[in-house]
């Protein structure tokens, strides 16, 4: 009989890694949300450009390296190389993506006053939902009702 060892903990999805680490943080609860939200195009983009960051040998946690991603978006693309981050985006869905790094990263360099003119309504109703998630927490982000079905 051939016997089998515990593999040990095995690697959890990108999401539950970066909800591992944001957990009762609501400002990094507010950001992995808008990274989550329609559809979760973030998350695949941001691990296969590299942006991601695993924590501990366990990879129960992750993080995005917020100040890769910002150096990434404020260089001019270049034509002949792929740009995992922007293809196939909207502005106001860069925005979105700016402004959860704002949420998520103290330090952060993006100020969130100048993007919001240029958010879509949707993403609007998203950021304010967000933004008010990360002041006081997921119930009172509900109790606005800025987000209906």
């Amino acid at each position: 009989m051939i016997e089998v060892s515990d593999p040990g903990p095995l690697p959890v999805d990108l999401e539950t890694a970066l909800a591992a680490r944001a957990e009762g943080a609501w400002s990094q609860e507010a950001a992995l949300w808008l990274l989550t939200g329609d559809g979760g195009m973030w998350l695949p983009r941001l691990e296969d450009g590299d942006f991601v960051k695993w924590i501990g040998d366990d990879q129960a946690m992750a993080y995005v390296d917020w100040p890769k991603v910002w150096e990434v978006l404020d260089e001019m693309p270049d034509p002949d190389d792929p740009d995992t981050l922007r293809e196939g985006t909207t502005t106001s869905q860069l925005m979105v993506l700016r402004i959860a790094g704002a949420l998520d990263f103290n330090g952060c360099p993006a100020v969130l006053a100048h993007q919001l003119p240029g958010l879509t309504e949707h993403d609007t109703r998203r950021v304010l939902h967000a933004m008010a998630w990360s002041a006081r927490g997921r119930s009172y982000a509900q109790t606005l009702g800025v987000l209906t079905a």
